[in-house]
Formats: structure tokens, sequence, C-alpha cells
């Protein structure tokens, strides 16, 4: 039977209806659009693409956002509604999921880097959430010219990929493993793996040096939880806070060991929480330093909310039956619920009402086009 499209035409009788109203009665073609968003939203999962942005021209910085290890950039919302704003624009990765050092993920994230820097003009900073952290490494050897700041939160950049290394920094190593895996090697940048693994093994040869040296005259903003049930927050921060952590963790008989000194080009902070708290508690420092210089001291009000380095706790082991569960429960954001799906709704409306200043709000009657919430919003 032939679908048809009706018109109800309002009789005499009802004379406050002046326009015509319009039904459409669904059919084929609406259920074939349907299996066709579907397809598409599954294409943007599992195929990196640069995504559609738009800078302002009163734009002071740029960040852009990786996400964790298993994540699509639903894990950043919480945290982008705050940065999108004062002259700032976060431009998160995309809809793809994170799943580690392919080839694809590799290009993508540098070939984002090159387009957001190019056409911003200038420098950008590039976070990297969690794995993304390891990302925004590689992003920093490709790209040394475009890149000012790394903005490392909650990312265990000090580890190798070494199944020991894994399974005693972290409780998910069974996760991360399998980037190392030969079942998955010829979807994998092997040669990048293994020049990080060389490179955080210790081994310095040319090679290594030529990958690390540009990296480690950026400014560096890392930030970790101080009760992480996913990786040991040590591990998060830099080599020499974290070797001043294990004196102290270790032998806490023994006379306090001496801080590390403070370098020029990079700061450390550790937010109250767990794994998937430290984006979050972290937007107000990263939004303060965005367009300043990276030691300028902190107001007041930002500093209360941080701890001191030494507020950083040991990684507690689980058994291997409860790695799934606790994987799972660290990755979503520990905040309020209705929180969350506001910001995650409502993340590009900041950034578009900067783009368009005009636009009327929602007293106007006019609804903003809401992007998908992903599935695998995990943190």
């Amino acid at each position: 039977m032939e679908k048809m499209i009706t018109s109800v035409i309002p009789s005499s009788s009802s004379p406050q209806s002046t326009e015509p109203e319009t039904n459409l009665i669904p059919n084929s073609k609406s259920e074939v659009c349907k299996k066709t968003s579907l397809r598409q939203k599954f294409v943007q999962i599992v195929v990196p693409q640069i995504p559609k942005f738009e800078i302002p021209n009163d734009t002071e910085h740029v960040i852009f956002g990786i996400p964790g290890f298993l994540c699509t950039n639903a894990a950043l919302k919480p945290g982008i509604d705050d940065l999108n704003q004062d002259g700032i624009v976060y431009i998160d990765w995309g809809e793809a999921l994170d799943i580690g050092f392919t080839h694809r993920i590799m290009k993508h994230v540098d070939d984002s880097v090159k387009a957001i820097a190019q056409q911003f003009g200038g420098q950008i900073s590039v976070h990297g959430n969690s794995l993304g952290g390891f990302f925004a490494y590689f992003a920093a050897n490709s790209n040394p010219q475009e890149i000012k700041r790394l903005i490392l939160t909650a990312s265990p950049h000090l580890l190798t990929l070494d199944s020991k290394s894994l399974s005693e920094h972290t409780n998910i190593a069974p996760f991360i493993g399998l980037m190392n895996s030969t079942a998955l090697s010829r979807f994998m940048r092997k040669d990048i793996i293994s020049q990080w693994e060389q490179f955080r093994s210790g081994k310095m040869s040319d090679e290594i040096k030529a990958f690390w040296n540009p990296i480690d005259e950026l400014e560096k903003l890392i930030f970790t939880a101080s009760k992480d049930t996913t990786v040991r927050g040590r591990m998060c921060l830099s080599s020499q806070t974290n070797e001043f952590l294990e004196k102290l963790i270790l032998n806490p008989e023994q006379p306090s060991p001496i801080r590390p000194e403070n370098r020029p080009n990079v700061r450390e902070f550790v937010v109250a929480g767990d794994h998937s708290d430290v984006f979050r508690g972290a937007t107000k420092t990263i939004k303060f330093l965005a367009s300043k210089e990276i030691q300028t001291e902190l107001p007041a009000d930002i500093a209360a909310e941080l701890l001191p380095i030494e507020a950083v706790e040991e990684l507690v082991h689980r058994s291997t039956q409860n790695v799934v569960w606790d994987f799972t429960r660290s990755s979503l954001p520990s905040v309020n619920l209705g929180q969350a799906l506001h910001s995650t709704l409502n993340a590009p409306v900041s950034l578009l009402k900067r783009i368009i200043p005009r636009i009327p709000g929602p007293e106007a009657g006019l609804e903003f086009e809401r992007p998908a919430i992903s599935a695998l919003a995990a943190g």
C-alpha cells in the first residue's frame, strides 16, 4: 500500500487555526534513514576523522583533547563545558574509539594537531587523559613547532607496555596489554611502541634521544589522583616526583627525602578522588593557566582545591576477577548524573554562543542541535 502525506485543513469552526497542519506517516524511507544513521555512527567510532571545529577570532588559547583507552570523546564532556569560554577553545578528537596505538589513530592525532594549529595560526596545547597522554607525547614528537604545552590528566606516562610492568602498576593490565599482543600486531604501530619501550626503560640510544629531546623542552601541566584505583598515581607524575614518592612510601621510617626542584617548564598537581575525577578536578587550573606562564601563582580558591604531592596514595591491587569491574567503575565519571548529562548535551553551547553571539537562547523558543550521547561514555 502506498504511503501518503496527509494535510489536515482546519474547518471554518476553528478560527484560531490559520495554518494547515502537516503530519508525516512513517514510511520505509525513515527506516532507511535510521539504519543509515546507525551505520554512520558505527563508522565514526571505528574510523577516526578530523573533527569539525570553529575557532572564533577572539580565541587566545586552543586545546586539543584525546580520551583514554576504550573511550570516545564522551569521556571528556564533563570538563569541556568549563573550558570552552573566556578565550579558550577545547576541541576533542571526535567520536572515534581509542583502541590504542593503531596506524589509523596515530595518523588521526597527527593530522588533527596539524589542522587545528594551522587554522588557529599559532601553537596549541594537547591534552591527553589516561592513555591519551601517551598520544600527546607522540603528537609532540611529530609536531614540536605546533605544540606549546602538554596537559596530562591521570596519564600513567611513566609506564611501559611490558606485561610485568603493567601488572605491577595498574589494575587493568589485561586490557592495555592487548596493544602489545601478537594477535593485534598487524594493526598496531610496533615501531612507535618499540620507541616508547626503549625510552621508558632508559635505553637512550641516539634514536631515542631524538625522540625525547623535542618533548623535553615543551611545557607540561601534569595532574594525578590522590586515590587512583586504576593505575599507580605516582606513575602519572614526572620521573623525579615519582622517585621522591617511592622513597617516601617505601621507607616511611627513614628521614624524608628531598623534594625535587621545580623545573621551569613542568608543573604538577594532585586532584582529590579517583582516576576519572582528575580531568574535571583539573579544569579550573587548566583554564587559569591557559594563556599564562606555566609557573604563574594560582588564585587561593583554585589552589585550595588541590592537594600536596605527598597526598598520592599507593595503588591497592585487586584480584583478577575484579579487574573488569574496577575498570568499568573507575572509567565512569564520579559526578552527579544530572550534571554529567547536562554537560554531555550542552558542551558545545558555550562555544556556539561565542561563534554566533547573537543566537537567541532557549527563551526565544529555539533549540540547538544536540550531539548524540555515545554509548561508550567511559572515562
